[in-house]
């Protein structure tokens, strides 16, 4: 509002944000134009917006995401190049700096959230900074319904975004401590570093040369060595009393964006690999401000041990002999399934076992339709052994574990055997903890 944007000016922004900035373009009646996230620090990638430059752009919105400064050499060659003006939201970067100077002191105007969960709040509510007079006097006009004299004349169009004298007070409070505060965040993130430097499988911020990240959220992304996704990582996080928090969903992904219902909301048919990638596999642990060392030590552990044993993939046998919706199979694949991340069901494949009355019981391709829409089952693999082993089908699936019910196949050498010789875990027994349950016996 405060640079006069309109209907039919655009406004670059970053994919990859909380909806918020890109709202406040929408709200001014200008144009969102997306750009892909870098691959490193997450913020707007500097190389791909000269693309997205047309003229009828007005402005560059640069979000320091996560706490982490954007490129902001960069983009001020880009504005002073283009005559664009440069807004910094800063909400999620109190205190970071770029070669040495504040974010929120480059651009036209900064922004700055204090809600609750930022590094300075007041519970709610904001402040934008500018060393523009103009700027300045128009923001202080329009925060408080664009009042003139006499008292109830208005010009032009403004709105309330005053804040209370009672969350200022908080806030001047906290600025009172705003060093203490930004040390803490930056602490947390740089033990959290440190704890999880050799730990495989995952990309840790970054804190680029000449830049200050003070790690408002500490931000995890899983590498594609992880085969177990995002979501079933931080479900046994959970589990394990480690609360998370998944990381923003793009706004090309964001429906009140595709149903065509806003006239100027952005263009989401481009690609935006990057944004997608983070967004899938990218999560934040832990990141308050007075994180003790043992809560971080702890949330580490649990995260070791999460990412140790989700890649497991744990195979259930089930024999030709029974009906696969036999309740001790269904119980059985559902204390499989347990083990791991992925539950491979090997069906077997002698047709001649499924006899009633010397007729086929259900044919091969029945069993295995009914496999698949078990809800645990995640695989079905057809027996490659034509027999009632499942040898030759272990040595080609090689899981990690091999779950048995621990009846007949208990004591038999040949899956005992060839599980030894690949280092495959055999979980056995399992068939006897169904047997005893009294949850069984009523089924």
């Amino acid at each position: 509002m405060a640079i006069d944007l309109k209907k039919g000016d655009e406004v670059i922004v970053p994919n990859f944000t909380m909806i918020s900035p890109v709202n406040a373009v929408i709200l001014t009646g200008a144009k969102p134009v997306l750009v892909d996230c870098d691959s490193e620090t997450y913020c707007i990638d500097v190389n791909k917006i000269e693309e997205k430059i047309t003229d009828r752009t007005k402005a560059i919105m640069a979000v320091h995401i996560y706490g982490h400064p954007c490129d902001m050499t960069r983009i001020l060659e880009i504005a002073n190049k283009y005559n664009l003006k440069v807004i910094e939201d800063c909400a999620e970067a109190h205190g970071a700096e770029y070669k040495r100077k504040k974010v929120g002191s480059f651009g036209d105007i900064g922004c700055f959230s204090f809600y609750g969960n930022k590094i300075i709040t007041t519970g709610e509510g904001g402040m934008a900074i500018t060393n523009n007079p103009v700027y300045y006097e128009k923001m202080r006009k329009l925060k408080n319904y664009a009042f003139e004299h006499p008292k109830f004349l208005h010009k032009e169009l403004g709105v309330n975004y005053r804040m209370s004298n009672i969350h200022a007070a908080i806030g001047l409070a906290q600025i009172e401590n705003a060093e203490m505060l930004v040390s803490a965040r930056k602490n947390m993130g740089e033990r959290y570093n440190k704890l999880l430097k050799d730990v495989l499988g995952i990309i840790l911020p970054k804190e680029k040369e000449n830049c200050k990240n003070v790690y408002w959220m500490y931000g995890i992304v899983l590498k594609d060595e992880i085969k177990a996704s995002r979501d079933k990582i931080v479900e046994k996080l959970k589990e394990k009393g480690v609360d998370t928090r998944n990381f923003f969903i793009p706004m090309h992904k964001q429906p009140v964006f595709l149903d065509e219902k806003i006239e100027n909301a952005p263009d989401c048919n481009d690609s935006y690999p990057f944004s997608e990638k983070i967004s899938e596999r990218g999560f934040y642990i832990p990141s308050s401000s007075n994180l003790t060392d043992d809560e971080a030590i702890y949330v580490v552990e649990k995260l070791k041990e999460v990412l140790v044993n989700m890649d497991k993939q744990i195979i259930a046998a089930t024999s030709g002999y029974f009906d696969p919706l036999h309740v001790g199979h269904i119980e059985l694949f559902k204390l499989a399934k347990a083990l791991g991340d992925k539950l491979i069901v090997i069906l077997n494949n002698d047709e001649q076992a499924v006899l009633k009355k010397g007729k086929p019981f259900m044919s091969l391709e029945e069993r295995k339709k009914i496999l698949e829409a078990i809800k645990d089952v995640d695989e079905v693999f057809v027996s490659i052994d034509k027999d009632l082993s499942v040898c030759k089908s272990l040595e080609f699936i090689k899981p990690d574990i091999f779950a048995k019910g621990g009846d007949r196949f208990a004591g038999e050498i040949p899956e005992t055997e060839i599980c030894k010789k690949l280092g495959i875990k055999i979980i056995d027994g399992l068939g006897e903890k169904i047997r005893s349950s009294k949850d069984f016996y009523n089924k």
